[in-house]
């Protein structure tokens, strides 16, 4: 039945693009089949179209198929590579944590020599004020007896030295050497006089470190008189 109206032909026509715009593989097999039509022209075109719209649709599915595959690959590959990249991200935030961690280590690790070191120096300051304080006036010995008092384990003989309050603080690093001094005094003479050298070394400081004990406690007192006259 053929429809002679304008109208209704123009009404068919925008339902087939309406259609066709929400089915695309339909307009594609409908041009295809009538191209092959009119090309052609079979005895039976009715026949000719439904068998040629057949094989068109098998020729879409297998498309669609193939899409579909494709469409699945490049979605494995757009996962694939946002967990690459996700690895990379974490790969590089562990290795900034890393650095990170490391630095406040080194941080920490500076903070701690230099405690170490001005503890070093503290102590060095004490065992050369201490001799300084007890040394004999004008001669830069000190008696072994005054030593003795010194390490002794009675308090009352050691607050008889009359030592500031600053040297009676006794750094646990010679706190601990008293008595094994006390034993070898045991067998020095009593009367015997030590250099500052000798009583150093009786607190393990050897000649270099003595140096450095003496020099220490030599700026530490020259920024105690800047202090006072400020």
């Amino acid at each position: 039945m053929a429809f002679t109206d304008p109208q209704q032909q123009n009404a068919m026509y925008k339902d087939f693009v309406a259609f066709s715009s929400v089915f695309p593989e339909v307009k594609h097999a409908l041009t295809v089949t009538i191209a092959k039509l009119v090309r052609e022209r079979p005895v039976d075109p009715l026949a000719f179209m439904a068998q040629k719209l057949r094989e068109v649709n098998e020729d879409v599915k297998i498309e669609q198929a193939l899409k579909s595959k494709a469409a699945v690959k490049i979605q494995s590959r757009g996962r694939g590579m946002m967990s690459r990249k996700k690895v990379t991200e974490n790969k590089e935030q562990k290795e900034q944590e890393q650095a990170a961690s490391k630095i406040q280590s080194l941080g920490r690790a500076k903070r701690d020599r230099k405690k170490v070191n001005n503890l070093r120096k503290a102590n060095m300051v004490w065992l050369n004020d201490t001799f300084q304080k007890l040394s004999v006036e004008g001669k830069n010995v000190l008696p072994t007896r005054t030593l003795a008092t010194l390490v002794s384990d009675d308090d009352d003989k050691l607050y008889n030295l009359d030592l500031p309050d600053r040297l009676l603080r006794i750094p646990a690093q010679f706190s601990a050497m008293f008595k094994r001094i006390r034993s070898e005094l045991e067998e020095s003479d009593p009367d015997k006089d030590l250099s500052w050298y000798e009583f150093a070394e009786m607190f393990e400081l050897d000649n270099a470190a003595a140096d450095a004990a003496q020099t220490e406690a030599a700026a530490v007192r020259i920024q105690a008189l800047g202090r006072k006259k400020r």
